[in-house]
């Protein structure tokens, strides 16, 4: 005999265990930034004064270095440590690299780096001291992820900080691949094995890059190549968070970056569609000093300040677009006043390459 059934019941879903709905326009209107933030906020400020912190990553993780500095944070490591952090680290492997170089787990006989000038950057013993005292004196680590496309060293197994000069490129022994979700997770456990070993008091902080790659070195679409990439770093991670309940939000943080500016934000990419908007870049650093940081209220505090700021607003990117418009024509203007100066030097040198011509023929009749 069929057990009877509420109508109601039967035109619904289970929906007994705790959930979250994705957002529509209006919610995500009226939530602002709470939208993405959700169960990813420190209980308290992580970053006070004097807190010390360091950042590597990609690109975008410069943003963050010079925000710390311009709002007076400190920043451990003097200049050999500088020459290594001013360089992009755009995948897990190469900042699992460092962690593991300063604490003498890789052969510098075996790391070939090449900075973002293309110039060969020897890990030297001054600089792997240095990138250990940074980590030693740390307080808190905030990792910017990019890429699961890599090029690395056959010979050694080791990562490369990105595609060589061609006067360094060994075809027989760099290669290219894209870094699995199971070896990004190995990145990720490395760094939490040196953490608990030797950092027991770092926190870190991981964020994914918006930005896209720049190229792709498979053979298919850079769009979805991108999406691919993108997508392997975003889940590796969140295996791990997922994998370390108890050191969510305790020992390991997130901050969504990420999905803020691709997900929340209308248009946040320049003309050349990988760089950001500058009032963008200004919006995520200021979502993560009132989240992250003393500087200001804790947004744990209160939920007014998680309300979008006038950068979701077309006149902000308008202002910027025209703001870069008159540079550009500033910059065109100087270069056509080095042209008209090239034709003046020009046109003399013609006026007297014709004399002497006439000159010449004049003394031959």
């Amino acid at each position: 005999m069929a057990l009877a059934k509420d109508d109601a019941t039967e035109r619904t879903w289970y929906l007994g265990t705790p959930h979250t709905r994705f957002p529509n326009k209006d919610e995500l209107r009226d939530s602002g930034p709470a939208a993405a933030l959700k169960g990813w906020l420190p209980a308290e400020p992580l970053i006070r004064p004097g807190t010390r912190v360091m950042a590597l990553g990609s690109c975008f993780a410069g943003h963050f270095i010079e925000w710390l500095a311009k709002n007076g944070y400190e920043q451990p490591g003097g200049e050999p440590f500088l020459v290594l952090a001013r360089n992009p680290f755009e995948n897990i492997a190469v900042i699992a690299q460092q962690f593991r170089w300063a604490f003498g787990e890789a052969d510098p006989g075996d790391l070939l780096w090449a900075d973002k000038s293309k110039q060969r950057n020897y890990a030297t013993e001054e600089k792997r001291l240095a990138m250990r005292q940074a980590l030693m004196e740390a307080d808190v680590f905030i990792a910017t992820l990019s890429l699961s496309e890599i090029w690395y060293d056959r010979l050694t197994g080791e990562p490369l900080w990105r595609v060589m000069p061609p006067k360094w490129h060994d075809p027989e022994r760099h290669a290219f691949k894209v870094m699995s979700f199971a070896e990004n997770i190995e990145a990720l456990e490395t760094i939490e094995r040196i953490r608990a070993q030797w950092l027991p008091k770092l926190k870190i902080i991981y964020t994914v890059s918006p930005q896209p790659l720049g190229a792709t070195f498979r053979p298919v679409s850079a769009v979805t190549a991108n999406a691919a990439s993108k997508a392997i770093v975003r889940g590796a991670l969140d295996e791990f968070f997922r994998s370390r309940g108890e050191d969510l939000n305790r020992i390991y943080f997130y901050f969504p970056g990420y999905e803020l500016v691709t997900s929340m934000i209308g248009d946040p990419f320049l003309p050349d569609n990988r760089h950001i908007y500058d009032h963008v870049v200004d919006f995520v650093l200021d979502l993560f000093a009132r989240t992250f940081t003393s500087n200001g209220t804790s947004a744990t505090e209160s939920a007014d300040l998680l309300r979008w700021p006038p950068i979701a607003d077309e006149q902000a990117r308008l202002s910027e677009l025209e703001r870069r418009n008159a540079e550009l024509q500033r910059v065109c203007d100087d270069r056509l006043a080095v042209i008209d100066e090239l034709k003046r030097v020009c046109d003399e040198r013609l006026a007297l390459i014709e004399k002497l011509h006439g000159a010449l023929h004049g003394s031959g009749r």
